[in-house]
């Protein structure tokens, strides 16, 4: 009869789940500095509709009825998205 068989082949599951082996610093770091970044993202968004505008875009869409409003900004999402494409291509580029 053979052994387990693990997902990546043969040999033993508990290769799978070597936690010793990981360097849990460097995720906490990473966990540390995602948090941080969304933090001052949202902080960014925060500030920025409150004195862009950019909640009172034509292509951002207001659907209320029943006590219940649901905002999609759409239009405010595709200018977020490109902008942050072309910062993040630059900071890339520049630490490369």
């Amino acid at each position: 009869m053979r052994g387990p068989v693990s997902l990546f082949g043969h040999g033993d599951r508990r290769r799978l789940f070597r936690w010793e082996t990981m360097d849990t610093g460097v995720i906490a770091r990473t966990l540390i500095a995602v948090g941080v970044t969304l933090l001052l993202f949202g902080v960014l968004l925060l500030a920025a509709s409150r004195f862009a505008g950019i909640g009172r875009l034509p292509g951002d869409f207001v659907l209320g009825g029943g006590g219940v409003t649901v905002f999609i900004p759409v239009l405010a999402m595709l200018i977020l998205s490109i902008i942050l494409t072309i910062l993040l291509n630059l900071l890339f580029r520049l630490f490369r």
